[in-house]
């Protein structure tokens, strides 16, 4: 099953994709949330896991949305303009894209003039956030592949939070180069890994959740034990020998029953407590909001990098607007806003 969740920004989602796959866990949901730049006015339903942020309404699958913590460029608070609200303090989360930048405003929504009115709910969502997107920041190691980093400290093998070994084999060959290179494995919870013995910054470190093959195949060199990565880590191919054959072909059989373990049920290493769920009634609130639908594309009213400063005179409308993105006319903006 490929990790797409926590790389890449998606919109229109169907419910399958909201759905947590093995190993994502969701640790805070805020509901109602308003998504205030793309759907101004209407509720929905934040929730934030261990590798995105996902935003949902219930009265429509068109416009549920799923921002990958990766993707996430810049988090912050900002003054905006809410239907529900007026103008409060929202969360402001800037993502990338293959070729653009995403901007997204997402503001608790709480009952139309409550009495003592105050940004508790807003400070909480932003505070919930950014500490979910530092502990995945600073858990690389469990999804991503790594290539001639620092494992060693002295000689001894650093192991990450939580991190068990299984084993260490030492006597295998890695053929990326002609001459091969002799060096060990170590199989852990997490990871294998594989370095050379005359040099261990020249290493490899490739989580189970990164894998896609565990196999034996022919090579040049023979046959071989070859690991090849998922295309969302850059699709690696790695093969290594282990003398006699036999052996080889037991410590591939050990890594593919491994490998199939994990992937069941990966270790992401995202370690956060669950926020207690924050709802408030919904029998309060002004919405008053159609829903139409548009082959309008939402990534342009997203989207952050093509913003003007430049304007343009609107004949029809006598008024002086700020220029639109190439493509977007102010009737697609009507029919997807109103």
């Amino acid at each position: 099953m490929i990790l797409w969740q926590d790389r890449e920004v998606r919109f229109d989602i169907e419910p399958e994709e909201v759905k947590e796959r093995p190993g994502e866990e969701f640790l805070a949901i805020f509901n109602p949330v308003e998504d205030t730049k793309g759907n101004n006015g209407m509720r929905g339903i934040l929730k934030i896991s261990n590798l995105r942020v996902v935003w949902i309404t219930p009265r429509t699958n068109s416009l549920n949305l799923s921002i990958g913590l990766k993707s996430v460029v810049d988090v912050k608070k900002k003054n905006t303009q809410s239907k529900l609200r007026g103008v409060i303090t929202a969360l402001h989360l800037t993502a990338k894209g293959p070729s653009t930048r995403y901007e997204f405003i997402f503001t608790c929504v709480e009952p139309k003039n409550p009495e003592g009115t105050s940004n508790v709910r807003d400070s909480r969502l932003f505070d919930t956030i950014e500490k979910i997107l530092f502990a995945y920041r600073t858990s690389m190691f469990y999804r991503e592949v790594n290539l001639r980093t620092v494992l060693f400290e002295k000689e001894t093998f650093k192991l990450l939070d939580h991190e068990r070994v299984y084993q260490e084999i030492p006597g295998v060959w890695n053929l990326s180069a002609d001459q091969g290179n002799l060096g060990s494995f170590i199989f852990t919870t997490v990871r294998i890994i594989w370095y050379a013995e005359n040099n261990r910054m020249h290493n490899v470190s490739m989580p189970w959740c990164q894998m896609e093959v565990v196999k034996i195949s022919p090579s040049k060199f023979g046959v071989a034990f070859v690991i090849k990565s998922s295309s969302s880590s850059g699709k690696y191919t790695l093969g290594f020998r282990i003398d006699p054959e036999e052996k080889m072909r037991e410590i591939a059989k050990q890594a593919a029953q491994l490998f199939k373990a994990h992937i069941a049920s990966p270790e992401f290493g995202v370690r956060e407590r669950k926020v207690r769920q924050t709802n408030l009634s919904e029998g309060t609130f002004d919405e008053d909001i159609e829903i139409t639908k548009s082959a309008f594309d939402p990534r342009k009213i997203y989207g952050s990098g093509e913003e003007t400063e430049e304007t343009e005179f609107i004949e029809d409308l006598g008024l002086l607007f700020q220029k639109l993105p190439d493509g977007v006319t102010l009737e697609d903006l009507w029919e997807f806003r109103n």
